[in-house]
């Protein structure tokens, strides 16, 4: 009887770029604590530690005077170019000077016992006796009794007096009235030209109120809502929603991917098209660190989906970050920066275990998942909001579900309504009473939530030690409720029932070489009738030639042969296989015959990424996640594509199909799975290389066939069932 070895969890390596980025943002948080002028000394001091990381001396320690060498870079960065405060030394004749200060809101506002509140304004003009003088950098500001709270990246004017008290110090700016400039971003250009037609086509169709209110939804201006309106979005907290963020690039990025899809546009192209007109939506916003962080992350998705890059859900979250710091440093401390990553990042970690825990009360997957995003958000920016502004809005975890889930048909319909009022005025018109329509209601659900006792109260300003030990119990008990995940998928996946069990993986024989030096696919095992996908060395032995083997760079597409798929009809990822299958012919797998295992593997991931994105709709019930059990790990993921798809084709899951064609259909793709596998073993054994090559493109040629079929019968079925739940149509 074989010893069973205890089940060890395996943990992703860590990234090197997410690493970075954590490092870089600790060194700019310490150079806010030195004074100017120190930039010198931290680069002579990152200069030697980057040194020491050389000798072999240091060798063991080389990790940790490399993450000291970027901490020390970021603080030279940091405090080179720290934004400078105001240095009223030669305007002494200011002080008690009564006047107008107007400036952008930068940071985020401290709140006291006594209810003042302490916050900056960025390069702002002081305007008394009819004379104007600019002041750069950062002029703190107090209110004692304020009548609004400043908002980030918006313009406010306040009313007062400077306090020149001590020679060499900035001064401060008491004032005794803040308010809004309705003048909204001075933006010039184009997209400054766009930004006033959009304010003034949507001040024309909607009444003033609700168009206030669209225009901080859609360009993140929130100078023309009313007083009243701003406290009850802050009171209820969905404030983040007057912010551009990603649910807004979302919308977009849906809206234009059916157009383009709708004319034909190739992926890459409609990619570029995509980010351009992203780039110039995001100049006609007010430039909140949101919008271009949801921004940087979008075209780190569309690179790493045409490029094929290893996807991460927080490399594109630590790039995103990266880019605006580097840009500008001083974001590091702006609240909307702050708000907009943790909201992001306790999505990446926190969404799962919400999810599990909903799903374990047997609630539906949709509805899981969608509360699970909300709440996710909710609980992880809750804490920040407390630290910077020293509120903290209960009714925020219920009113965000069911807001956002409205928003979702506010957000299109106020961009519908925007641009029909700029090209198409009597359309908008007809157009705009819904949205008002629909505004209303959410004001009086607002309202309704305002009122509930105790939803929104005041914390002070905590501690940073507090606020930091209540996110370190978030990730903890995220980690932990993902390891007991994971221990239950590895119990099951070494249960007997399972696929196979998880063994110790064999190596194989070392891939032998032809005479002219190119790799020679290495015999997997004796003759044997064993499954290559269940075999767990054989499978080993394939995932690292896969790996070894690398990607062959797509220069040249062939168009001369017959397209056997319409391409618009396959995913993204779908139609980069179909490209690299073309791509291989003979002469390449003559010159380097691993080439042929790697496009047969291909072929198999092409046909099983199309049965796994679509076979859900044609089976009642659909699979749940935990249906599908494969015991043996892969990296390359178009292997595990094909290991997936050729086990849920022989599973008993299948049985569920709703309709006699779907099964007869997908009988034929058992049977064409079946053959390819036969010839995978043949590939693996090295029988007749030149037959082989044959069959490949026979199978080639009937695979790629029946997925197109199989794709046809998806898309007739679903319009099917839409013209019978919209038989008006």
């Amino acid at each position: 009887m074989k010893n069973k070895r205890k089940s060890r969890l395996f943990t992703a390596p860590p990234d090197m770029l997410v690493g970075f980025t954590a490092v870089f943002v600790c060194g700019l948080l310490f150079s806010a604590l030195l004074p100017t002028g120190m930039h010198i000394a931290m680069l002579v001091a990152a200069s030697c530690c980057l040194l020491l990381s050389f000798p072999d001396l240091f060798s063991r320690h080389r990790l940790l005077f490399l993450a000291l060498a970027g901490f020390l870079a970021a603080a030279f960065y940091g405090n080179l170019r720290a934004e400078p405060e105001a240095n009223f030394s030669h305007f002494l004749s200011l002080d008690k000077v009564r006047g107008r200060l107007s400036g952008q809101f930068k940071g985020e506002f401290r709140l006291s016992r006594s209810g003042s509140i302490r916050f900056k304004l960025l390069d702002a003009t002081f305007s008394a006796d009819d004379q104007n003088i600019k002041v750069p950098g950062l002029v703190e500001c107090i209110i004692k009794t304020p009548d609004l709270f400043p908002e980030p990246e918006q313009q406010y004017a306040l009313e007062g007096s400077f306090s020149v008290t001590q020679p060499g110090r900035p001064p401060t700016f008491n004032a005794d009235r803040i308010s809004s400039v309705t003048t909204g971003p001075g933006l010039t250009g184009l997209a400054g030209r766009v930004q006033r037609k959009l304010r003034d086509g949507l001040n024309t169709v909607l009444p003033r109120r609700h168009a206030g209110i669209v225009t901080g939804f859609i360009l993140g201006d929130t100078s023309q809502i009313p007083q009243t309106e701003k406290i009850l979005f802050r009171e209820t907290g969905i404030s983040h929603l007057l912010a551009v963020s990603g649910q807004h690039i979302m919308v977009i990025i849906v809206c234009l991917a059916a157009i383009l899809h709708w004319l034909k546009v190739p992926p890459l192209s409609r990619s570029i098209m995509t980010a351009l007109f992203l780039i110039f939506y995001a100049m006609t916003t007010t430039g909140s660190p949101s919008v271009w962080r949801a921004l940087i992350m979008y075209l780190c998705v569309a690179t790493i989906l045409h490029t094929e890059a290893f996807p991460s859900p927080v490399r594109p979250v630590s790039i995103a970050a990266l880019i605006l710091l580097l840009y500008r440093p001083a974001l590091i401390f702006n609240a909307a920066f702050q708000l907009s990553f943790t909201a992001v990042l306790s999505i990446v970690f926190l969404r799962e275990p919400i999810e599990r825990l909903f799903r374990r009360f047997y609630f539906p997957e949709t509805f899981s998942r969608y509360m699970a995003v909300t709440l996710a958000a909710s609980f992880g920016t809750i804490p920040m909001t407390a630290m910077l502004f020293g509120t903290v809005s209960a009714s925020s975890l219920l009113v965000n579900p069911l807001i956002i889930w409205s928003f979702s048909y506010i957000l299109p319909v106020a961009f519908i309504t925007a641009v029909l009022s700029i090209f198409w005025p009597g359309v908008s018109i007809i157009v705009a009473p819904g949205l008002s329509l629909v505004l209303d209601g959410l004001l009086v659900l607002l309202g309704k939530a305002q009122t509930i006792p105790g939803q929104y109260f005041y914390v002070g300003n905590l501690p940073g030690f507090i606020i930091a030990g209540l996110y370190g119990v978030m990730l903890f008990l995220a980690a932990t409720s993902n390891r007991r995940h994971l221990e239950e998928k590895l119990a099951q996946a070494a249960a007997p029932e399972a696929s196979f069990s998880v063994v110790g993986i064999e190596k194989l024989p070392a891939q032998n070489q032809t005479e002219n030096g190119q790799k020679q696919i290495p015999p997997a095992m004796a003759k044997t009738d064993r499954h290559p996908f269940k075999h767990a060395p054989t499978l080993a032995a394939m995932d690292e030639m896969l790996c070894e083997c690398g990607l062959r760079p797509l220069k040249n597409l062939k168009t001369d042969e017959k397209v056997l798929v319409p391409l618009q009809n396959l995913s993204i990822d779908s139609q980069n296989l179909y490209h690299r299958i073309s791509d291989l012919d003979r002469k390449i797998f003559v010159a380097e015959p691993e080439r042929l295992l790697q496009s047969h593997v291909f072929l198999m991931a092409l046909t099983g990424n199309e049965i796994l994105n679509r076979i859900s709709t044609h089976l009642d019930p659909p699979p749940a996640p935990g249906e599908i059990r494969i015991g043996q790990p892969v990296r390359d993921r178009y292997l595990a594509a094909a290991v997936l798809a050729d086990t849920l084709l022989h599973s008993s899951i299948l049985t569920r199909a709703r309709s006699d064609d779907f099964m007869m259909l997908i009988s034929r793709g058992q049977g064409i799975f079946s053959r390819a596998r036969r010839q995978l073993e043949r590939i693996l054994e090295n029988l007749n290389f030149e037959e082989s090559i044959e069959q490949h493109f026979a199978l080639r040629h009937d695979m790629l066939t029946w997925c197109n079929e199989f794709i046809n019968y998806d898309v007739n079925s679903r319009q099917t069932d839409n013209n019978r739940l919209r038989p008006e149509q």
